[in-house]
């Protein structure tokens, strides 16, 4: 039986998504990724966790932080999980770029606001 979770898991859960995706794709451009199989199927799983983990959040704590897209990481998620086969590599890569980098900064700090250690 697994335990219950808090969710302060969940947030915990959201920052090392982040971090593994930005991660795994780091040093490499467009074509590397593009090329790795392997580097495309970890991104996505690390979306999926990422989409879920906002799921389980509260909705007063995501309508208090509502600069951080919690509704577009769900519906990621959502898109990789129920449109798998039609996902454009090059949108996820690009999104970590343009998106993933500057929001990690502001989920650590709202993870250590609510207690999490990381």
């Amino acid at each position: 039986m697994t335990a219950e979770r808090d969710y302060r898991d969940f947030l915990n859960d959201t920052v090392l998504a982040c971090r593994s995706i930005i991660r795994f794709v780091d040093g490499m451009g467009l074509d590397d990724y593009l090329a790795d199989e392997k580097t495309r199927y970890a991104v996505m799983r690390g979306y999926e966790i990422l989409g879920e983990a906002v799921r389980h959040l509260p909705d007063r704590l995501k309508s208090e932080n509502s600069a951080i897209p919690w509704a577009t990481m769900a519906a990621v998620r959502n898109r990789i999980v129920h449109g798998y086969f039609g996902i454009d590599d090059s949108i996820l890569f690009t999104t970590i770029e343009q998106d993933l980098k500057s929001l990690l900064p502001r989920i650590e700090a709202l993870v250590r606001a609510h207690g999490v250690v990381l």
